[in-house]
């Protein structure tokens, strides 16, 4: 026969599993949203890096100081010239 104390132990080993077990669904749904907010990040500031060192061989190829070039990239590192 089961008795009151019987129920109640089991309706609250049922209550505390199901705590659990939602505790747990909250964990991984927050585990994969700071993932996923993590891997946007990163993207992100690869997307940014790229831009600015575009951005500033753009600039450094385009502005010159007394008339010359600060970098010239149009012309290869490897090839030196010689004066005559």
């Amino acid at each position: 026969m089961i008795t009151i104390l019987s129920v109640i132990t089991i309706l609250s080993v049922i209550t505390i599993l199901s705590v659990i077990t939602i505790l747990s669904v909250i964990t991984i749904l927050s585990v994969i949203t700071i993932l996923s907010v993590i891997t946007i990040l990163s993207v992100y500031v690869s997307l940014c890096l790229q831009l600015q060192i575009l951005t500033l061989r753009l600039l450094m190829s385009y502005t010159y100081i007394y008339g010359a070039p600060i970098l010239d990239v149009s012309r290869s590192h490897t090839t030196t010239q010689h004066s005559r």
